[in-house]
C-alpha cells in the first residue's frame, strides 16, 4: 500500500502493544519475501515463525529458516552472533533469529556479534528487521548509565542505523516504546509508520522525529491523531517521496503466531509449513562457525598462547642430539620465537601464518628429539647469530607440505569429476590439467603465469576467479554462490565454495560478491563459450534421476512442467518417490524452482546462447 521505494530506506514502526505494529511488519515482509529479497529478522519475542504457514494453517507459507526459540529448525546458541551474520551474508537466505528463549545477557551478547559482523562483512542489499527494537538501542533516561555490554549493543545497533545503508543493510525497527529507543537509531529512520500511541512521552518522540524531518506542520495532523487510530491503522510517511497518508493496513497471508490469545483459548497451530533445505542450512551455518571462528581473534591468541607453552616444554626439557643438528634446532626454535612475537602483535596475520607456526614447531621438537649419532648435550639457549640473521619483519613462507595439512585455513582441491572444466576442455573456462587452455595457454587457463599477486593462490582458487571473469562477461557482475559452483562443477550444499570465496576476500581478491582488480590480475579472461557447455557442466553434478528431469526441462525452457508430464515421459510411477527425490536434488543445487517444475534463471544466463 505504500510506495516500495520506501521500504529501500530504514523503516520505524511505532504503536502501542494491541495497536497491530508487528502484524503490519509482516505484511510488508511478506512483500518482501515475494520478491526473493534477502531477510533477517531478529525476533525476541518468538513472534515471527508463522511466515512458515499460510493464514489458516492448511497450506505452507515461506521458506523462511527460523533458528533458536519453540519452533526453531535449529539451535541459536548466544555466542553464535557472528557465525549468523556470516551465514546471511555469504549466502541468499531469508532467516528468523529467535531470541526469545535467551536470557537478556545471552540475547545482548548474541546480538553484539550479529550486528557487529553484519556491518563488517555485508555489502549487498538486505533487508534487517529488528522487533521490540527497543532492547537493543535502548535510551538511558535521567542521566542513568547503562552497563558494557548495553553499550556495546547499544553502539553496534546505532552503527548499523547510521552507516548500514551504504552496505546495503536496511532496517525496519518495530518498537511498542518510542520513547525508549535511542534518538540516533530513531532519527536515522527515512520512512515512518505510526500507529496508536496514547503515552505522552511516545507521542513526543515521534514529534522529535517528525521535527527533525522539517514539516511540522504535517505532523501535527499526525501527532493529534494518534491517540485515536483503531487496530491496524496508522500514518505512513515517507518524505523522500512527499508521501503521507492515513492508511487501514491490509490482513496478512501468513500465519498470525503473533495473536494474542483471549481467555480459555488454545494456542493455534499450522498444520502444514514450508519446506526448507535443513542438510543445506545446517552445512551454510557449519561453514559460518568455523569461519566465524578462524577469525575469531580471541582463539587465535589462545592457539598462540598454547604453542608459546609447548615451546616453552621442550626448552626445559634435557637435550641429546648431534652437535652438528642442535645449531639448526636453535634457529629453527629463535624462528619460530620470532614469529610468535609477531603474531602476537600483528592480528591481521593471526590466520596467514598459524599453519607455518605449526609446521616449524614440529620440526623443532623433531630435531631436539633425534637420537641418531648422538652426544649428549645441554641446551645452552638461542643462538644470538641465528637471531641476528632472522628478519622478524619478513613473513615466513608456507612450506609445501604445510598447505595441504590440518593448521591451514586453505581448503583441498576439490575433485574435478564432472567439473565444467572437464567437460568444456578447449571451449571455454578452466581447462582440465594435464591440457592446454583455451587460448593455448598451460592448464588452468594460464595460472602458472599469474603475477606475484596471485603467488599465495592454488588452483581451486584460480577457477573461482575465472568463474567470476566468466559471469562478469555476460553481465553479471555478483554471481551468486549457487551459480559459481554449477560453473565450477561444486554441489552448492557443499562448504567448498563458501571456504574458498573466504580465503579470496581476506586476500584481497574478492570484495563481497564481485571481483577485485587484484583478482582481474591474476587470471586470464576465459572465453565464454554455449549454454550447452554450461549446461554440460551442471550435468556434471547431478544424479541419473535429476539429470534426466532438468535435460527435459531444458528441452522445454522456462515452461512449467507438470508431475504428470514428467513421470509419463520418464516412465516412473507417479506414486514412486523416484520424482521428488529428483526434484529435491535440483532444487537444493539451485536449479530449480522451490515451487513448482521451472527451471531457474540461474540455469540461462543473459547473453549465453
Amino acid at each position: 500500500m505504500i510506495p516500495s521505494t520506501a521500504l529501500l530506506q530504514h523503516v520505524a514502526i511505532l504503536g502501542k502493544t494491541g495497536s497491530g505494529k508487528t502484524y503490519t511488519a509482516k505484511g510488508l515482509v511478506e512483500g518482501i519475501l515475494d520478491e526473493k529479497r534477502r531477510l533477517a529478522v531478529v525476533d525476541p519475542t518468538g513472534a515471527w515463525w508463522g511466515l512458515r504457514s499460510s493464514a489458516d494453517g492448511k497450506a505452507p507459507g515461506y521458506p523462511v529458516i527460523v533458528l533458536g526459540g519453540h519452533h526453531a529448525d535449529a539451535p541459536l546458541p548466544p555466542e553464535s552472533g557472528a557465525a549468523c551474520a556470516e551465514l546471511i551474508t555469504r549466502n541468499h537466505l531469508q532467516v528468523v533469529f529467535d531470541t526469545s528463549d535467551m536470557s537478556v545477557g545471552d540475547r545482548t551478547r548474541w546480538f553484539i556479534g550479529f550486528a557487529g559482523g553484519l556491518f563488517r562483512l555485508n555489502r549487498t542489499p538486505i533487508h534487517v528487521v529488528i522487533d521490540e527494537a527497543h532492547m537493543f538501542a535502548p535510551q538511558s533516561g535521567g542521566g542513568a548509565k547503562i552497563d558494557v555490554d548495553t553499550g556495546k549493543m547499544l553502539h553496534a545497533c546505532n552503527t548499523l542505523a547510521s552507516g548500514g545503508r551504504s552496505r546495503g543493510v536496511r532496517l525496519m525497527l518495530i518498537t511498542q516504546r518510542p520513547a525508549k529507543l535511542h534518538k540516533d537509531s530513531l532519527t536515522c529512520c527515512d520512512t515512518l509508520i505510526a500507529m496508536r500511541l496514547i503515552a505522552p512521552q511516545d507521542r513526543e518522540a515521534v514529534k522529535d522525529w517528525i521535527d527533525g524531518c522539517g514539516d511540522a506542520k504535517k505532523g501535527r495532523e499526525v501527532l493529534d491523531s494518534l491517540a485515536g487510530l483503531g487496530r491496524g491503522e496508522g500514518w505512513a510517511w515517507y518524505p523522500e517521496g512527499n508521501y503521507l497518508e492515513r492508511l487501514r493496513f491490509p490482513p496478512i497471508r501468513t500465519f498470525d503466531s503473533s495473536a494474542t490469545p483471549t481467555d480459555g483459548e488454545a494456542p493455534a497451530a499450522p498444520k502444514t509449513l514450508a519446506d526448507i533445505d535443513l542438510a543445506a542450512v545446517n552445512a551454510a551455518l557449519t561453514a559460518a562457525v568455523e569461519e566465524a571462528k578462524a577469525n575469531d581473534p580471541k582463539l587465535l591468541r589462545a592457539e598462540v598462547d598454547r604453542l608459546k607453552r609447548e615451546l616453552a616444554d621442550e626448552r626445559s626439557k634435557p637435550i641429546t642430539m648431534h652437535a652438528g643438528e642442535l645449531g639448526k634446532a636453535q634457529e629453527r626454535i629463535a624462528e619460530l620465537e620470532s614469529r610468535v612475537s609477531a603474531l602476537a602483535s600483528d592480528n591481521r596475520n593471526l590466520v596467514s601464518i598459524r599453519g607455518s607456526i605449526a609446521h616449524l614447531l614440529t620440526q623443532a621438537i623433531e630435531l631436539a628429539r633425534g637420537e641418531s649419532e648422538c652426544t649428549n648435550v645441554p641446551y645452552i639457549g638461542t643462538s644470538p647469530s641465528a637471531a641476528h640473521r632472522h628478519n622478524v619483519d619478513t613473513p615466513v613462507p608456507l612450506p609445501a607440505s604445510v598447505l595441504g595439512g590440518e593448521s591451514y585455513a586453505e581448503p583441498p582441491v576439490p575433485a574435478e569429476n564432472g567439473s565444467l572444466a572437464s567437460v568444456r576442455a578447449g571451449s571455454a573456462g578452466p581447462s582440465p590439467r594435464g591440457g592446454a587452455g583455451a587460448n593455448g595457454s598451460p592448464a588452468g587457463g594460464g595460472h602458472r603465469a599469474a603475477p606475484a599477486s596471485g603467488k599465495d593462490l592454488r588452483e581451486a582458487h584460480f577457477r573461482v576467479l575465472e568463474a567470476f571473469l566468466w559471469y562478469e562477461r555476460l553481465g553479471q557482475t555478483q554471481p551468486s554462490d549457487a551459480q559459481l559452483c554449477l560453473y565450477l562443477g561444486y554441489s552448492p550444499t557443499s562448504s567448498t565454495i563458501s571456504v574458498l570465496l573466504s580465503f579470496l576476500r581476506r586476500s584481497g581478491h574478492v570484495a563481497g560478491h564481485e571481483i577485485t582488480n587484484l583478482g582481474r590480475s591474476c587470471v586470464h579472461l576465459p572465453e565464454v563459450g554455449t549454454l550447452r557447455d554450461f549446461h554440460d557442466s551442471i550435468r556434471g553434478v547431478l544424479s541419473g534421476g535429476a539429470r534426466a528431469v532438468f535435460d527435459l526441462a531444458v528441452a522445454n525452457r522456462r515452461r512449467e512442467l507438470s508431475s504428470d508430464e514428467i513421470c509419463e515421459h520418464m516412465g516412473w510411477s507417479t506414486t514412486s518417490s523416484t520424482l521428488s527425490v529428483a526434484l529435491s536434488e535440483l532444487r537444493r543445487v539451485g536449479v530449480m524452482e522451490r515451487r513448482g517444475h521451472r527451471l531457474t534463471s540461474v540455469v540461462f544466463p543473459e547473453g549465453l546462447r
